[in-house]
């Protein structure tokens, strides 16, 4: 299998150099794609950024577009991430230290077409159907299953689903909802004021 590669230069942003468009492919239709900015002023400055947005045309429903953004820009987008991943580990910790055990007992001697039929019921969108739920979980008991299941993305729902009010935990949330806004409006900002490759 060889790869073929194309180089293709564009003038950079503050248009006193270039960049380069690096696009490999191989004899099975595979592809990479790599950008180099060449321009000194500009590399202090930008930095490369790929993101997915919605595309009802394209496969799968998204397509990939390409910026330069400006560093600062990204370095506050990741400091906000970086925040965000602290606060799901914060929430999921205190979460599974008082709640795992409870949600593993509920499942306990269950059947796993009754386990998928109750991970169905507190979230129909994540859990799949049930013959590839068998497939999920047949290296692995229901309970490692169940483990996994416990994340921060679902305390929410598996708290309701236990019938269980937890003031702290429902406040970390509201938190975490107050900066995934702040994310939002960071990575809006930070397009904006990028430059389309």
């Amino acid at each position: 299998m060889s790869w073929e590669e194309f180089n293709d230069e564009k003038p950079c942003p503050c248009a006193k150099g270039k960049y380069t468009i690096t696009r490999q492919e191989n004899d099975w239709g595979k592809g990479h794609i790599f950008f180099r900015m060449n321009c000194k002023d500009c590399r202090n400055t930008y930095v490369h950024f790929a993101f997915r947005y919605h595309d009802p045309g394209a496969p799968g429903g998204t397509s990939l577009s390409d910026r330069w953004v400006l560093k600062e820009d990204k370095k506050a987008l990741d400091d906000i991430e970086k925040q965000i991943r602290r606060m799901k580990e914060a929430i999921l910790a205190l979460a599974q230290a008082r709640y795992l055990k409870q949600w593993l007992a509920r499942f306990l001697d269950k059947p796993k077409n009754a386990v998928w039929a109750e991970l169905k019921s507190i979230d129909r969108a994540r859990v799949p159907s049930l013959g590839t739920f068998y497939n999920h979980t047949k290296n692995e008991t229901p309970e490692d299953y169940l483990r996994t299941w416990f994340d921060a993305e679902n305390v929410i729902p598996i708290l309701a689903y236990l019938g269980i009010q937890d003031s702290e935990i429902v406040a970390a949330y509201a938190e975490l909802s107050e900066q995934n806004q702040r994310h939002e409006s960071a990575e809006d900002r930070m397009l904006r004021r990028g430059i389309h490759i």
